[in-house]
């Protein structure tokens, strides 16, 4: 009995113990979250985000940012191995990302810049950053989002062909983080710091348009 105990013990002194907290699980899209990872006892980890980024071997902590409103499952798996077993334990946690209301972009943003690419539009994480860039052109336009009723006015003082935000366009709200411009529809993927990036239809492809409330 003594000898099987001493195994029992031998054996919990080798299991590896999972730990991972999160800066937010319910972040804004585009707002980077800090990840800790507080496991002991383990030499190797692997972290799977969950949104089709590739799994990242850490050994301490790491930060990721998603970029859609969906429900992600952050993954931690730890190692500790011997000679002759691999012990493994994992922690999961849910990740909700969040985006901007009416009210929040309501107000006035400097249109700064203006990125284009002729691919369909990946609904993935990172994926709408790495298409081939077309056009890519540095802009200096004043907007400003009125709110009235489930719509954004959105008007700008001196228009702009290369902008495909035009004077007193109305949008109207599809869903929390969509809005019907027209035809189309633009979608809000980063709101961060006073800045914010929306996807949007551009010739034939989607162009990224970036504004800021401080530039």
């Amino acid at each position: 009995m003594l000898f099987i105990g001493s195994m029992a013990f031998a054996s919990c002194n080798k299991s590896p113990k999972a730990c991972l907290f999160v800066s937010t699980a319910t972040p804004y899209v585009g707002e980077p979250i800090k990840i800790t990872n507080c496991s002991k006892k383990y030499s190797q980890s692997l972290i799977e985000f969950g949104d089709g980024t590739p799994p990242l071997t850490i050994k301490g902590n790491a930060s990721h940012t998603y970029y859609f409103k969906k429900r992600y499952i952050l993954s931690l798996t730890v190692y500790n191995s011997t000679s002759k077993d691999v012990y493994e334990a994992g922690k999961k946690l849910p990740i909700n990302p969040i985006v901007p209301s009416s009210d929040e972009i309501n107000g006035h943003w400097k249109h700064y810049r203006l990125s284009a690419y002729d691919n369909v539009f990946f609904n993935e994480n990172e994926n709408v950053f790495n298409a081939e860039l077309k056009y890519d052109s540095i802009i200096s336009l004043d907007y400003s989002f009125i709110k009235a009723d489930d719509s954004l006015i959105i008007t700008n003082s001196k228009p702009n062909p290369a902008s495909n935000l035009q004077v007193a366009r109305s949008w109207k709200q599809l869903e929390s983080e969509k809005y019907l411009i027209g035809s189309d529809t633009a979608q809000v993927i980063s709101y961060y710091q006073d800045t914010m990036i929306m996807v949007m239809p551009y010739k034939y492809g989607y162009a990224l348009g970036y504004f800021s409330r401080t530039r």
